[in-house]
C-alpha cells in the first residue's frame, strides 16, 4: 500500500511539473468555467448569464493573449539563439598560421569579408597572461576564393617587433587578434582556440 501510495504521490507531482504556462492559463480558465455554469447557478439570474458570458468571454481573451506573447517570445529567444550560433560558425573560419617562421598570417576562409583585423597580444609558450602588441590592422579581410590566394600577412609596425618577430615565431609564441564580421560582432581569438564574442553588433 506504501509503494502504490508513493508511486502515486511521484505520478502526480511529474504531472504538475510538466505542465508549462499554457497548461495552466488552460486549467485556469476552465476551472472558472465550471464555476460559471455551477457555482453561480442560484446567485444568477436569466438576465445575468449574458453579462457572465461576456465576462468569461473576456478571460479567455486574456489568456490567448498570453498564451501568443509567451510563443512569440520562445520563437524570438530560438531565433536569437540560431542567429548567434551562425555568427560563430562563421567566426570560426578567420585563422591564423605561421609562415616559413618568419610572418604571422591571418586567414579568412568564411564567405563573408571582416573588417578591422587586428593583433593584440601574444603569449609566451608556457605563460597564460597576455603581453601587449600592436600591429598593422587589415581594414578588410577578403574571402579565400579558389584558385585565389587571398591570405594577408600582417606584420608589425614597431621597430623592435619588425626584428623580433621571427624569433617570436620560433620559439613558439601564440599570438591573440580581434576581427568584426558583417554584422558587426567583435570577436577575439587566441592561437588556434575558439572565438569568444568580445561585443556584439
Amino acid at each position: 500500500m506504501a509503494v502504490e501510495t508513493a508511486a502515486l504521490v511521484k505520478l502526480i507531482r511529474d504531472t504538475f511539473k510538466n505542465i508549462g504556462p499554457r497548461g495552466w492559463l488552460l486549467a485556469a480558465g476552465a476551472t472558472v468555467g465550471i464555476l460559471a455554469m455551477f457555482g453561480f447557478r442560484e446567485w444568477l439570474g436569466p438576465g445575468d448569464w449574458a453579462g457572465l458570458g461576456q465576462w468569461v468571454g473576456g478571460l479567455g481573451a486574456f489568456a490567448a493573449a498570453l498564451v501568443a506573447l509567451d510563443i512569440a517570445r520562445r520563437e524570438t529567444v530560438h531565433r536569437e539563439e540560431a542567429d548567434a550560433h551562425q555568427d560563430f560558425v562563421r567566426a570560426t573560419f578567420i585563422t591564423s598560421r605561421t609562415e616559413g617562421g618568419q610572418s604571422l598570417v591571418i586567414s579568412n576562409r568564411g564567405p563573408e569579408p571582416v573588417t578591422d583585423v587586428l593583433v593584440t597580444n601574444y603569449y609566451e609558450p608556457g605563460e597564460d597572461h597576455p603581453r601587449v602588441v600592436q600591429m598593422a590592422p587589415i581594414q578588410i579581410l577578403m574571402p579565400m576564393l579558389p584558385p585565389y590566394n587571398t591570405d594577408f600577412e600582417s606584420k608589425p609596425h614597431m621597430p623592435n617587433l619588425n626584428t623580433e618577430l621571427a624569433s617570436m615565431i620560433q620559439r613558439g609564441v601564440v599570438f591573440g587578434y580581434e576581427y568584426t564580421d558583417m554584422r558587426g560582432n567583435r570577436w577575439s581569438r587566441r592561437g588556434d582556440e575558439l572565438p569568444v564574442l568580445a561585443k556584439r553588433g
